[in-house]
């Protein structure tokens, strides 16, 4: 499995698509994506389009996927028989059992950034002092916990390999935490 194309949305949502041959992508006027297959992957004969939609919960940003009812698309294996389906970190979409192609990934690589501020002081996950707003700063894709990163004084992400409140690893390199096998 080739990894030929990568769809990147401010909203963080990341879908790696694995198999381009007949496959039609466009980008919408409000932020949604479609892919429209050729008749050969459905496996019936039919051109079958399945649209990537974004949407807010409570200020994060999701993404629905929508199709026709009965449609030949699956999650994770499993038809999507309403149409509908709120897609989740690592889900493999396909089409009529074949193998997957696209994989959803709601992360966004650590990345440093000055430090926006808060209403209440922020601590460092791994010093616990505060971060001043302006101050150059990671938060972790992982749990959302602060660090510093100031390159003399408090290198405190970079300090250690992986985030000492969940596990994900520290790297600046702008790789993702999970990329599917093979890709």
């Amino acid at each position: 499995m080739a990894h030929l194309c990568t769809v990147k949305d401010e909203s963080l949502a990341v879908l790696s698509l694995t198999e381009t041959d007949g496959v039609q992508v466009r980008a919408g006027q409000d932020g949604e994506y479609t892919f429209r297959s050729s008749p050969a992957m459905t496996g019936n004969g039919t051109q079958e389009s399945l649209i990537l939609v974004p949407w807010q919960d409570s200020g994060k940003p999701r993404w629905a996927l929508v199709c026709a009812r009965g449609s030949a698309a699956r999650v994770n294996g499993v038809p999507v028989l309403s149409g509908l389906r709120v897609l989740s970190h690592r889900d493999a979409i396909s089409l009529n059992g074949a193998a997957s192609l696209l994989f959803f990934l709601d992360e966004d690589p650590a990345r440093p950034q000055p430090f926006p501020g808060s209403d209440k002081p922020v601590k460092c996950g791994l010093c616990k002092t505060p971060i001043e707003k302006g101050q150059t700063a990671v938060r972790c894709p992982g749990c959302g916990q602060w660090h510093h990163l100031d390159a003399k004084d408090k290198a405190c992400w970079t300090y250690r390999k992986t985030c000492r409140s969940c596990g994900h690893s520290t790297s600046l390199d702008g790789t993702f935490s999970w990329t599917p096998a093979g890709l």
